[in-house]
């Protein structure tokens, strides 16, 4: 056959022949919802979508009589009707998800993935109530790689409940991911996390943080609650309160069991437990586990606590300051041990916590200006004013950081920061203006 000839019965069976390589677009919720028809699938998300009618009651009938969302896949016909595939967010954002299924586990804007890939998408505002294996993201993960991903809002549940992801397993990885906001667990042996509720097996937690505070009876942990046989947790923190009304209560982790690790990860927040086992990093750090070069601050409202609970592996490096400037400079141990050139961030060097260097580097064209005149969510961002900056509207800003030299704000000045980490040499606020901070990490 001639060349040309060739060329193009070779074109023509191409065309013929169904692209490996094709996605599947996502417009709206509904499409969302769709996904379901096809849970092996490619998907990808082609712009931001408000999923706020999901809790409307007008909209009750199509939103599955006052349930809310149905969750993308789930465990009610093994291993059909797990979700198998990929979704691309694009780093766009779905806003307003509510969930209300109290009998039902499995349950998130991914009720049960597996061997699936869920990357660069954003949940806001998301009000998620279920039994067990709940998370913002992700009921439970098996096999389940999690990239660049986040979750706000509310997450309640019984037991394993995470912001993020409930269940992680067989394998599971998330990184460059984080969840802000509030963790909720009911149940008598609840597993609640900031951002997993329950790591089990050979999974990972690497690069990754959660903010909000955590609420629960066992194995509560600001962003683990239990983690068994052999999970790690790198590079991560945790800046939220922890309350656990049972036992093995932590910081960052509520147990740490048989053959799991903590590396180079920090906690903040206050931890308060009923019963035992109550640490500032870890709870309870079991037989054949270990933490390496990490570190917990211990305000004064965590007086009797230590950096870990209850150590039963004689394998717990962790050191804690009263004092938390002292974890503000980089060249303090164990910070002097970590890697500031391709993981962490030494953006605030002297004056807050470091965050992770891919928070600072995730910059998007609406947060970027140098004196931001409107009020943006910046997940990770560097908002930096430029010198001598005069603020004279009202504005708020969250999840950010905030850099400056003399910052001054007018008397129409009222400027508030959430969950941002703050940095001016000097700020002059004038009679009439004002300027709050909450829920700094």
């Amino acid at each position: 056959m001639k060349p040309m000839k060739l060329f193009l019965a070779t074109l023509v069976i191409l065309m013929l022949i169904p692209s490996a390589f094709s996605l599947t677009s996502v417009y709206d919720c509904l499409d969302l919802q769709d996904m379901n028809g096809n849970l092996g699938e490619d998907y990808v998300l082609e712009n931001d979508i408000d999923c706020s009618n999901t809790s409307d009651p007008a909209n009750a009938t199509l939103w599955n009589l006052g349930l809310g969302f149905l969750p993308i896949g789930n465990a009610t016909s093994p291993p059909t009707n797990y979700f198998t595939g990929t979704f691309n967010g694009q780093n766009y954002t779905i806003s307003g998800l509510f969930i209300n299924r109290t009998a039902t586990d499995y349950i998130g804007l991914f009720g049960f993935a597996n061997g699936a890939e869920i990357a660069d998408v954003r949940l806001a505002d998301v009000n998620i109530t279920a039994q067990d294996y709940v998370g913002g993201l992700v009921g439970s993960a098996s096999s389940t790689n999690i990239i660049n991903c986040s979750v706000s809002g509310s997450v309640t549940g019984v037991g394993e409940v995470g912001g993020l992801v409930g269940y992680a397993y067989g394998g599971s990885s998330i990184t460059n991911s984080y969840a802000a906001g509030i963790v909720t667990g009911t149940g008598l042996s609840s597993r609640i996390g900031g951002l997993v509720g329950y790591m089990h097996g050979a999974s990972l937690i690497d690069n990754s943080y959660a903010t909000g505070d955590v609420n629960g009876t066992e194995w509560v942990g600001g962003l683990v609650g239990r983690s068994l046989y052999s999970p790690t947790i790198d590079n991560s923190y945790a800046t939220g309160d922890v309350e656990c009304t049972g036992s093995n209560g932590g910081g960052l982790v509520g147990y740490n069991d048989f053959g799991s690790s903590v590396n180079n990860s920090y906690a903040t927040g206050d931890v308060e437990c009923a019963v035992s086992n109550c640490g500032g990093l870890v709870g309870r750090n079991n037989a054949g586990s270990s933490i390496d070069n990490s570190y917990w601050y211990n305000s004064t409202a965590n007086n009797g606590l230590s950096c870990v609970g209850l150590d039963n592996s004689g394998d717990a490096d962790c050191t804690a300051e009263t004092d938390e400037t002292y974890f503000f400079a980089t060249a303090s141990p164990p910070m002097d041990a970590w890697d500031f050139t391709n993981i962490w961030d030494d953006v605030f060097n002297g004056s807050d916590y470091p965050p992770l260097l891919w928070q600072d580097e995730e910059l998007s064209n609406n947060c970027s200006s140098t004196n931001p005149p409107e009020d943006m969510d910046c997940p990770g961002v560097t908002v930096d004013y430029a010198v001598d900056a005069y603020i004279n509207v009202s504005a708020s800003f969250s999840n950010c950081f905030v850099t400056g030299l003399n910052i001054i704000i007018g008397p129409g000045g009222n400027v508030t920061y959430d969950s941002c980490m703050v940095s001016f040499d000097r700020i002059t606020v004038q009679a009439g203006g004002s300027f709050v901070t909450r829920n700094r990490p």
